[in-house]
């Protein structure tokens, strides 16, 4: 298994060893599908940053044990539910550099997979009696199915996106898990009201610069090292901050230029350093790192309510890390 390393790793390497521990058990099924679909994602690779949010956040309140491990590896599993369904919706081939599961298998085989990871997570914790936690993640769930489908209907009607309308789809579809896999790590310590609304805001905001760099980098990042093609979110009509901003910002002859750069039969017809300089030209790139920042800052901030120590400084290097990622 291959991953990319991420602030508080080390902190974490043993709990987050567990959950993978965990998740094996978890997706034993009678289905040979199950554990195969799995062991595709897993050699994938990935970050596993949200069990890593979820032990780092009991850490930072004192109490890390099974609990924390058990509900790191439950919003992994949603995570990784939440990929193949993206896929499916994205018609994407490739997820990290390898086949997507639906285009591995199938369609099918994606939908049913990722169906049963979420119905296999409620049955785990309503076996655990853990209501609470199944709130946060299923409210989660929910906020995410949401943002996805406002996000499907505003590809119908591509120039009537705004700024503010943008950045919810983010809150919610990227956000809302980080957010919840903040706040389960404070249950399981048992924090209080006070320090779980700090880990869930602290979450929404991380994963709403975590999106806006991926916007850049949509734009400006190394295939090779980002393991999936870049400018296919433009390509097929989804508009990111750096180029929305831009849109809005033109005088109308760029106006004319970005719209003509963005308006393509065919991720294949996308001149994407033609599209990158319009956009930079419009100010569009400054604007979003500026944003992604502002973001961060925000995360920081909703630090200031939690214990100071290595846990601590491990979430807010992971916030700070956002900034200056190139995958």
């Amino acid at each position: 298994m291959t991953t990319s390393r991420l602030a508080g790793t080390e902190l974490a390497a043993q709990e987050i060893a567990e959950v993978e521990t965990a998740i094996a058990r978890i997706v034993a099924s009678r289905s040979a599908l199950i554990p195969e679909v799995h062991q595709h994602l897993v050699q994938a690779g990935g970050k596993r940053l949200r069990p890593t949010l979820t032990i780092v956040s009991a850490k930072a309140l004192g109490r890390c044990d099974e609990r924390a491990v058990l509900l790191g590896a439950m919003v992994e599993l949603t995570h990784l539910a939440s990929l193949m369904h993206d896929d499916i919706v994205d018609n994407s081939a490739t997820r990290r550099g390898t086949p997507s599961v639906n285009a591995r298998w199938s369609n099918g085989v994606a939908v049913l997979a990722a169906d049963w990871l979420i119905a296999t997570v409620t049955c785990e914790l309503i076996a655990r009696g853990e209501e609470t936690a199944l709130a946060v993640i299923t409210g989660a769930v929910r906020r995410m199915c949401e943002a996805e489908l406002t996000h499907l209907e505003q590809r119908a009607r591509t120039w009537t996106l705004s700024e503010a309308t943008y950045l919810q789809i983010v809150r919610d579809k990227t956000g809302a898990l980080m957010a919840a896999a903040c706040e389960l790590g404070g249950l399981a310590a048992e924090a209080p009201v006070e320090q779980l609304d700090a880990l869930r805001a602290f979450g929404f905001a991380l994963g709403m610069a975590f999106q806006i760099q991926d916007d850049l980098l949509d734009l400006t990042g190394d295939p090779e090292t980002l393991g999936k093609p870049v400018g296919t979110d433009i390509a097929v009509g989804q508009l990111t901050l750096p180029v929305l901003h831009a849109l809005e910002n033109s005088t109308d002859g760029l106006l004319d230029r970005l719209r003509a750069a963005v308006t393509v039969a065919s991720p294949d017809e996308l001149d994407l350093p033609r599209l990158r300089a319009l956009v930079d030209e419009a100010g569009g790139l400054e604007y979003a790192r500026e944003a992604a920042e502002r973001y961060v800052n925000e995360a920081l901030s909703h630090l200031a309510l939690l214990p100071s120590g290595p846990p601590a400084d491990a979430l807010r290097s992971l916030a700070e890390r956002a900034l200056y990622r190139d995958a």
